[in-house]
């Protein structure tokens, strides 16, 4: 709060360097009020604005995003001089509602290179954006000579589209110098052109509706003006697009306009804020001055002068922010007739002066009438009658010259009643039965124009009521078309369905059969297949026994042979004394102790690769002795455990064959396991003919996931052996807790035979 009064207290500073401050503290005089309490308000309400225009910055990013990118595209050397004309044209428009000098500077550009590559169209566009912006400025001369310009390239074109807008361009001109006659005509033109083009949309014809609309409003004519917004609010409504918004709140804010003036103010106020409300969502500041405006009006009307004022001066705020100077003379000869109304008469002839000012400038005709209507009441509350008798008279012609019925009634209100202080009755009652006259007329016109508004309602009420019953029989049609069209469809896919399900099912068990016979034919192949690698593996393992049988033969006999008769010669020639010497019997010695071991290594190696010893004794003798045999090396301690081969020794293909995966599985158990001791079970349950076999270790263990990924020798061997013999087998292991391979082999007497041991060979 304290910044607001410092900044409060420097804006009035501010004004007191102008030697405005004194008129500031004339203006608040009717309220009572002081004058550091109202610029406080005031404050607030241009603080208001400025959180208004920090808002619009967000929504002009994307504008500004297309500016760049339109000014890179301009600079391109490559870009043809045509498509540079119309970016050109593009950004003119772009800036005319925030850079008039920017936008002005763009369309200069746009028109000299159209004129150098002759570009007809581009020119005529340039022309017309020339005309904006001068008329933007108020400057109205050269703005029509732009327009007319353009308009005599589109005609020449014979562009449609074109003439259509280089006439709305002038109509709204004259529009705005108030000559609505002149705009009216313009205006009129444009539409029947713009009915000719193909480019035209229903959007562009109610723009042309709204601005004749503006212009019966303000010559008298109520019923068009009514019946044209309503026309164009409905076309408007159709089209729900964000940039149409604007457009229908245009509507609004004129139909508010003519309830305004036929004193229906809660009408008024209802469209007006309408207004309003689509216009401060769509930050539009420009068409905000206006309804601020028509705002302060409305209040002033319903006797809210200090609101009305309120609203004047959010108008005069918004302009200077903008720059904008148009039409600003209707806003002081507002604002002064609201100080005539708290008889601040001061405040009000200065205002009031500065509207006939502005006004003369412009060439203002209507706001000059109003502003010499005001001067005149101006005038009598200080009792200078004659003196407002020659203002209101210059009020009444000027009225009776631009048809503003309104304000030609006003005057002669106002002459009658100056006529009557002045005792001058003749004079007064004439005036009076002009003005009766006047006010009929305007009541009549009135009616009429709410008779056509209601008529209007009713006939749209009636259209809409025919157009919701038309759409309900076309859609109650089109809803048994589609229920017959759907019934067919279903029918139709139906019967498709069905046969696509025979031919599915039928697929189905065909595949199902084809698929079993295949099973048939592969589980013959596998069991073929089966059947020769077990008869292979047989083959296989029968060889290695023969060539075990074979090799351990040909050791016993010809190796052992002959190292025995090494031996014996040997012994021959130690009985002779005179071949062995004292110095070589000690070597002697050391090679015949050498040769001892050696037949022993050959007797022993006979006897490990030969499987005579386990088909003379059986399995669990050849284990023991295999038991033997290990530890007498010291290497490891054995513990052979069986049950169940008490009375009966196995087939002799599965003692040779458990004898071999016992062997390797302690050949493995020495060369990796690094283990103290071996337990060996062997478990033969002659009812379940089913022999179970354990080997289990205390070494080091091992990884089995890894060793079967490998598959070393060793396990494949196991694996054969096992397979061959139609077994299973598990290996329970892990690092450091030692190993245990488990088997179950199930043991058959279909060969029906316990092989006979046979006698080795001498």
């Amino acid at each position: 709060m304290h910044k607001t009064r410092k900044t409060v207290k420097q804006t009035i500073s501010f004004l007191q360097k102008k030697n405005e401050f004194e008129v500031f503290k004339i203006f608040c005089s009717p309220f009572k009020l002081n004058p550091y309490t109202t610029m406080t308000q005031l404050f607030y309400t241009w603080a208001l604005h400025l959180l208004l225009a920090s808002a619009c910055l967000a929504q002009t990013k994307t504008q500004l995003k297309t500016i760049d990118s339109l000014k890179a595209r301009v600079v391109q050397a490559n870009l043809p001089d045509t498509a540079k004309v119309d970016d050109l044209n593009e950004l003119a428009w772009l800036h005319r509602n925030f850079d008039n000098k920017a936008a002005l500077g763009y369309a200069t550009q746009a028109k000299v290179l159209a004129q150098q590559v002759e570009y007809k169209s581009g020119l005529a566009t340039a022309y017309n954006r020339l005309g904006v912006m001068h008329k933007n400025k108020g400057e109205y001369e050269p703005a029509l000579k732009y327009y007319s310009e353009a308009l005599d390239i589109e005609s020449a074109l014979q562009h449609n589209y074109g003439v259509a807008r280089s006439y709305n361009q002038i109509g709204l001109a004259w529009l705005q110098q108030k000559e609505y006659k002149k705009a009216l005509k313009y205006f009129q033109r444009s539409l029947q052109f713009l009915k000719k083009s193909k480019k035209a949309e229903k959007s562009n014809l109610a723009i042309r509706k709204v601005n004749m609309a503006i212009c019966y409003k303000n010559i008298g004519n109520t019923p068009s003006a009514i019946q044209l917004y309503l026309q164009a609010i409905d076309i408007y409504k159709q089209n729900t697009k964000k940039r149409r918004l604007n457009r229908l709140a245009k509507c609004y804010l004129g139909l508010g306009g003519l309830y305004q003036k036929t004193n229906h103010f809660k009408t008024a106020r209802t469209y007006t804020l309408k207004a309003v409300g689509i216009f401060e969502k769509r930050r539009n500041k420009r068409l905000l001055i206006k309804t601020y405006n028509q705002l302060g009006v409305l209040h002033y009307k319903v006797g809210d002068y200090e609101r009305a004022l309120r609203y004047y001066y959010q108008n005069l705020h918004l302009r200077e922010k903008l720059g904008s100077t148009q039409n600003i003379q209707g806003v002081y000869n507002n604002m002064g007739l609201t100080y005539l109304q708290l008889a601040s008469v001061d405040s009000a002839q200065y205002f009031i002066k500065k509207s006939l000012t502005l006004s003369l400038e412009k060439n203002d005709l209507q706001t000059l009438a109003q502003a010499y209507n005001n001067q005149g009441l101006a005038l009598t509350k200080v009792k200078k009658y004659i003196n407002a008798t020659e203002y209101f008279t210059k009020a009444l012609q000027f009225s009776e010259k631009v048809g503003d019925k309104a304000n030609r009634q006003d005057a002669l209100e106002n002459l009658s009643n100056a006529y009557a202080k002045m005792e001058q009755y003749d004079n007064a009652f004439q005036y009076f039965d002009q003005y009766k006259n006047a006010r009929d007329s305007l009541e009549t016109n009135f009616r009429k124009a709410m008779d056509y508004k209601d008529n209007y309602e009713k006939e749209k009420h009636k259209r809409e009521l025919l157009e919701k019953d038309q759409k309900i029989k076309s859609a109650e049609l089109a809803h048994l078309k589609e229920y017959s069209f759907r019934q067919t469809l279903a029918n139709y896919f139906l019967g498709v369905g069905l046969l696509l399900l025979l031919i599915i099912v039928f697929a189905i068990v065909k595949n199902y059969q084809e698929r079993r016979k295949v099973h048939r034919k592969q589980q013959k192949i596998d069991k073929l297949l089966n059947d020769q690698e077990f008869i292979a593996l047989s083959k296989m393992l029968e060889g290695q026994e023969k060539e075990r049988e074979r090799v351990a033969q040909d050791l016993h006999d010809r190796l052992g042979g002959m190292l025995s008769v090494v031996k014996m010669q040997f012994t021959a020639l130690s009985q002779s004394v005179d071949w062995v010497q004292p110095e070589h019997e000690q070597r002697y010695d050391k090679a015949m102790n050498l040769l001892d071991e050696t037949c022993n290594s050959v007797r022993k190696v006979s006897h490990d690769i030969s499987a005579k010893a386990l088909q003379k004794f059986g399995l669990i003798p050849a284990l023991n002795d295999l038991k033997s045999n290990i530890e007498d090396t010291q290497a490891l301690t054995i513990e052979v455990i069986d049950t169940g081969f008490e009375k009966q020794r196995l087939p002799a293909k599965y003692e040779v064959q458990v004898y071999r995966i016992v062997q390797e599985l302690l050949g493995n158990v020495l060369k990796h396991a690094d283990a103290q001791e071996v337990e060996i079970q062997l478990y033969w349950k002659h009812k379940e003919a089913n022999l179970h076999i354990s080997v289990e270790d205390d070494g080091r263990g091992f990884d089995v996931v890894e060793a079967q990924t490998k598959r070393g020798i060793g396990l494949a061997g196991l694996e054969s052996r096992v397979k061959l013999l139609s077994g299973t087998h598990s290996i329970d292991s892990s690092l450091g807790k030692g190993t245990a391979v488990m088997l179950d082999i199930p043991v058959s007497f279909e060969t029906n035979e316990i092989e006979e041991t046979k006698q080795p060979k001498k």
